[in-house]
């Protein structure tokens, strides 16, 4: 009997000292990753084609201090802190031990341009203006929006528009999310609605320019009207 209780005291002493050294070793781990000096932020770096802001102007609004421990990094909240730069989509952040933090950033890609008080915005596909010019870029669409739905609703249909199109169209102009239209070279209007039914609308559109007139409608593509 004694030696069966030694065993088993010997079995309980094992088992409190695996325990306790797993214990110890994964409170290791949380100190070493998460509170200790060792694997804390000591160099940023930006990576990604940027055209319509720099590494430094990213790095000078992430919200990002020296000597934070990698594990640490928020990613939603380096994300936030670099809304004040409208030219970036999106921010992936990398962790590069023991200490360096990498950002890839995607910037929003401009599907048409709008004029600004200052020259000219840069328009993505959701409807967000960056990258301010003092020149019109030449090879996209203008769009005039009297709203953000407006606009939203213009960005909708700038990249279906047809390539027989492009050569006659001047200007887009959403004055509600309902009541987009295109301006066409001869002073020609198009009053094309609403986003919806886009493909048939274009159709429609196409044929109806063949008829000389001034106005072409076609917000109800199955009802589609022409005024001199």
């Amino acid at each position: 009997m004694d030696e069966l209780a030694k065993r088993r005291r010997l079995n309980r002493f094992k088992k409190i000292s695996i325990s306790t050294a797993v214990v110890l070793f994964v409170g290791g781990l949380i100190w070493l990753f998460y509170f200790s000096n060792l694997l804390v932020v000591k160099k940023i770096t930006v990576v990604g084609e940027l055209q319509h802001t720099t590494a430094e102007a990213v790095v000078s609004e992430v919200d990002i201090r020296n000597g934070v421990p990698l594990a640490r990094l928020d990613q939603k909240a380096i994300q936030k802190s670099l809304a004040g730069i409208t030219s970036v989509a999106t921010v992936e952040v990398r962790r590069v031990w023991p200490s360096e933090v990498v950002l890839a950033v995607i910037e929003r890609t401009p599907i048409a341009t709008s004029k600004s008080a200052t020259g000219w915005e840069l328009v993505d596909a959701e409807g967000v203006e960056f990258g301010s010019l003092s020149q019109r870029p030449s090879e996209l669409v203008e769009v005039s929006a009297k709203t953000n739905l407006a606009l939203v609703a213009a960005t909708e249909v700038v990249p279906n528009i047809p390539v027989w199109m492009k050569s006659e169209l001047l200007l887009v102009q959403a004055e509600s999310a309902n009541d987009l239209r295109f301006l066409l070279k001869e002073n020609r209007l198009v009053r094309f609605g609403n986003s919806q039914s886009q493909v048939e609308k274009f159709r429609v559109l196409k044929t109806l320019l063949t008829i000389p007139a001034s106005v072409y409608d076609v917000s109800a593509p199955n009802l589609p009207i022409t005024r001199k």
